[in-house]
């Protein structure tokens, strides 16, 4: 009998695109700020006013304003595609052809205000928003194609539409920050320090599984059991401490340091599996046996964790060109704890060795040209690790504009990506002639809008 490895701890968040795993992992939505948007995400420098709260809060202080207010639409839309290597009559490889096109659109809100006081030569502010945190939402939808036989059993069409799979996921989980900062200047700089507390929600999760049957071929269709799952993480609270030190000379150096946050699960929900041959969280134990052969979905109630982040970034606007400003940033993420590995629960093994992580890196870099007429152009690149080992890093690239008129301030931002790696059929079916691993393709587009008004 072969099992492959059941996580039962859902310490994962993938991050950008991988549409699939945000089934139960979900996508960071924490980086909002259209102005970091467009710097290549570089949240711990760029991310200003109440943004900055989830970001770094000690950029919580703006100097020329008593009052800021602002309000937020944020558009994400995946485009996920999956491939199969096709053969010649010869066995010999002809091309890849897809056979799965899906398409997924979502939009999240947010808000927040700031206030900043002056105190002699110093300053403090404070500050409340409330903005999405991480999303759950995916839709997988795939055509099943076949063949329908006249009387005779003879297929009289073929290449008939049999059905489709889904597998569909939804839930937002947001959250309510507020912050307060300082700024305290000194002969040969202005040091900002900043503190804030994010108390997220708890969140309603589901998880659909289905086939849809229309004719009575059914030799293509999945044989996986048709599942429909609720579940709710509790609510928690996580810490962003920052500081930023800006110099005399146009060079700005900050950090910040996330705190770890875990959600407990209230019920059973989809986990993923550990695939240890391929590196790969899977869905599904096939199980194997003289008797039997048959598809099972597993189920965890592990908690969800968001994990540790430290970020150190560095900025600078050179004399010479005094309306440019360049920004680099490192982020890491890291999962305190361990991940609690066992194998599948029809299986009397006992439980394996935990798993650690590995840290993940993200190298951002970003330029931002101020033009006389209150006008901003922005550009960025980010370079993101996957903690996963089968699945590919990914490269971003952003673009920002803002124009401020008066009190009011329009900022857009704007990022796309495109990853590829190989990954296991999420359907299988039984005597299936195509090769074991698909190839995907997703493309991930964030627009980001906001309105801004201050005095």
């Amino acid at each position: 009998m072969h099992f492959k490895l059941l996580l039962i701890s859902s310490l994962i968040s993938i991050g950008v695109g991988q549409s699939f795993f945000n089934k139960t992992f979900g996508y960071e939505l924490t980086e909002n700020s259209p102005r970091a948007m467009g710097l290549g995400y570089t949240t711990s420098l760029s991310s200003v006013d109440s943004y900055s709260l989830i970001a770094n809060p000690a950029n919580l202080i703006n100097p020329n304003k008593s009052i800021s207010i602002f309000a937020q639409s944020r558009i994400i839309r995946t485009n996920e595609r999956r491939s199969f290597v096709l053969k010649d009559s010869f066995g010999d490889f002809l091309t890849n052809a897809d056979y799965v096109a899906n398409k997924n659109s979502s939009t999240v809100n947010s808000f927040g205000i700031s206030i900043n006081k002056n105190i002699g030569k110093n300053i403090i502010s404070g500050g409340v928003a409330y903005v999405p945190l991480y999303s759950y939402s995916s839709s997988y939808r795939e055509e099943v194609r076949g063949s329908v036989s006249c009387e005779d059993g003879v297929p009289c069409t073929r290449d008939a539409l049999s059905g489709y799979h889904n597998f569909n996921s939804d839930g937002l989980l947001n959250g309510t920050s507020l912050g307060f900062s300082g700024k305290f200047l000194t002969s040969f700089a202005n040091i900002k320090l900043g503190i804030s507390v994010t108390k997220t929600n708890s969140v309603e999760t589901s998880y659909n599984v289905f086939t849809e049957i229309l004719n009575d071929e059914v030799s293509n269709l999945s044989e996986i059991p048709n599942t429909n799952i609720i579940n709710i993480f509790d609510s928690g609270t996580f810490s962003n401490f920052g500081f930023v030190i800006e110099s005399n000379r146009g060079a700005k150096f900050s950090y910040l340091k996330r705190s770890q946050l875990k959600l407990n699960s209230q019920l059973d929900y989809l986990g993923g599996l550990y695939n240890q041959e391929n590196g790969l969280l899977e869905y599904l134990t096939n199980i194997e046996s003289p008797d039997t052969n048959f598809i099972e979905l597993n189920y965890t109630n592990a908690p969800f964790v968001i994990p540790q982040k430290t970020v150190f970034g560095l900025s600078y606007s050179p004399k010479a060109l005094q309306q440019t400003e360049l920004f680099f940033e490192i982020d890491l993420l890291e999962y305190l704890d361990e991940i609690l590995i066992s194998t599948s629960p029809l299986s009397d093994d006992v439980i394996t060795p935990n798993i650690k992580l590995p840290v993940s890196k993200s190298y951002k870099f970003g330029i931002e040209y101020n033009m006389l007429n209150e006008t901003t152009l922005r550009a960025g690149l980010a370079y993101k690790e996957s903690p996963i080992p089968g699945i590919n890093s990914e490269s971003i690239i952003t673009c920002g504009y803002s124009k401020t008129i008066n009190q009011l301030t329009y900022d857009f931002g704007f990022s796309i990506n495109q990853n590829e790696y190989y990954y296991p059929d999420i359907f299988p079916v039984e005597n299936d002639p195509r090769p074991n691993y698909d190839k995907v393709k997703e493309s991930y587009m964030n627009i980001s809008l906001a309105i801004q008004y201050s005095f």
